[in-house]
Protein backbone atom coordinates (compact mmCIF):
# COMPACT_ATOMS: atom_id res chain seq x y z
CA UNK A 1 0.00 0.00 0.00
CA UNK A 2 1.37 3.37 -1.06
CA UNK A 3 0.51 6.61 0.74
CA UNK A 4 1.76 9.94 -0.65
CA UNK A 5 2.42 12.63 1.97
CA UNK A 6 3.22 16.30 1.37
CA UNK A 7 4.00 18.97 3.94
CA UNK A 8 2.60 22.26 2.67
CA UNK A 9 4.50 25.48 3.56
CA UNK A 10 2.88 27.63 6.25
CA UNK A 11 2.24 30.51 3.83
CA UNK A 12 -0.29 28.30 1.97
CA UNK A 13 -3.72 27.09 3.11
CA UNK A 14 -5.01 23.71 1.93
CA UNK A 15 -8.48 24.00 0.36
CA UNK A 16 -10.92 21.84 2.35
CA UNK A 17 -12.17 18.80 0.44
CA UNK A 18 -9.76 19.29 -2.46
CA UNK A 19 -7.69 16.10 -2.09
CA UNK A 20 -8.36 13.81 -5.08
CA UNK A 21 -6.87 10.47 -6.01
CA UNK A 22 -6.51 9.74 -9.74
CA UNK A 23 -8.03 13.09 -10.67
CA UNK A 24 -6.87 15.55 -13.31
CA UNK A 25 -6.66 19.29 -13.89
CA UNK A 26 -9.13 20.88 -16.28
CA UNK A 27 -8.39 23.91 -18.47
CA UNK A 28 -9.00 26.24 -15.51
CA UNK A 29 -6.58 24.29 -13.27
CA UNK A 30 -9.44 22.88 -11.19
CA UNK A 31 -9.11 19.33 -9.89
CA UNK A 32 -11.71 17.11 -11.55
CA UNK A 33 -12.59 13.45 -11.76
CA UNK A 34 -10.97 10.90 -9.53
CA UNK A 35 -12.29 10.13 -6.10
CA UNK A 36 -12.25 12.14 -2.93
CA UNK A 37 -9.60 10.75 -0.68
CA UNK A 38 -6.79 11.53 1.57
CA UNK A 39 -6.65 13.52 4.72
CA UNK A 40 -5.32 16.79 6.03
CA UNK A 41 -3.69 17.24 9.42
CA UNK A 42 -2.35 20.72 10.03
CA UNK A 43 -0.13 21.44 7.02
CA UNK A 44 0.28 17.79 6.00
CA UNK A 45 -1.72 16.19 3.17
CA UNK A 46 -1.81 12.39 2.86
CA UNK A 47 -3.38 10.48 -0.03
CA UNK A 48 -3.66 6.67 -0.11
CA UNK A 49 -2.94 5.18 -3.54
CA UNK A 50 -3.31 1.54 -2.43
CA UNK A 51 -1.34 -0.98 -4.48
CA UNK A 52 0.45 0.17 -7.63
CA UNK A 53 1.37 -2.39 -10.29
CA UNK A 54 4.56 -2.04 -12.31
CA UNK A 55 4.10 0.56 -15.04
CA UNK A 56 0.84 1.85 -13.56
CA UNK A 57 0.43 5.60 -13.05
CA UNK A 58 -1.56 6.96 -10.10
CA UNK A 59 -2.02 10.60 -9.10
CA UNK A 60 -2.86 12.61 -6.02
CA UNK A 61 -3.84 16.26 -6.30
CA UNK A 62 -4.99 18.99 -3.94
CA UNK A 63 -5.51 22.73 -4.05
CA UNK A 64 -4.05 25.48 -1.89
CA UNK A 65 -4.51 29.22 -1.56
CA UNK A 66 -1.74 31.70 -0.86
CA UNK A 67 -2.10 33.42 2.51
Amino acid sequence: NVVVTDIVPSDLTIVAGSVLVDGALDGSNNCTGGSAGGSVSGQTVSAPLSDIAGGQIRTAAFRVTIN
